[in-house]
């Protein structure tokens, strides 16, 4: 039983279904970049209070195996996950291609949706695809792939 972190590539998905933490997962306590990037994830989800859900883990078996998956944040009436990074990169956009969006499909249906919120953005960020709102992101979200939520910490969401 292996804990995902944005490594595997779902393959023949067989079945997908929402946990609790798994008790073969260790707690960490992140220090550093992490520590900061945990505190941005936890500004998010208070941004959200109240329109989903923080943290939700996943048990799913594909042809790789049996795994575990924890989204960052689940909007539930949207059917979106929220992937946060402190920088956005290419690689959360890979993530949400190659294991939320096909477990949370599996799960929810076939309109689930995933958006990058990211507080900083570099040179490589797609500027076509970056949002400064929530509910921009969301029709975005619907209309053209992935896009970046840009959220600088401060305000609403």
């Amino acid at each position: 039983m292996a804990a995902t972190r944005g490594k595997r590539k779902i393959a023949g998905l067989r079945w997908a279904k929402p946990c609790v933490r798994p008790k073969c997962i260790p707690r960490s306590r992140p220090r550093g970049v992490r520590a900061l990037g945990k505190r941005y994830e936890a500004a998010v989800a208070k941004q959200l209070t109240g329109k989903g859900v923080a943290g939700q883990w996943f048990e799913f078996e594909d042809d790789n195996g049996h795994g575990y998956c924890q989204v960052d944040f689940l909007l539930e009436e949207e059917k979106t996950v929220l992937e946060v990074k402190l920088t956005e990169v290419e690689a959360a956009r890979q993530e949400l291609s190659d294991l939320y969006l096909p477990v949370l499909r599996h799960v929810y249906g076939p309109h689930v949706r995933g958006i990058v919120v990211a507080r900083h953005l570099t040179r490589e960020t797609d500027l076509a695809r970056v949002c400064d709102s929530l509910p921009l992101a969301l029709i975005v979200a619907r209309t053209r792939g992935i896009p970046t939520l840009h959220w600088i910490g401060k305000g609403p969401l």
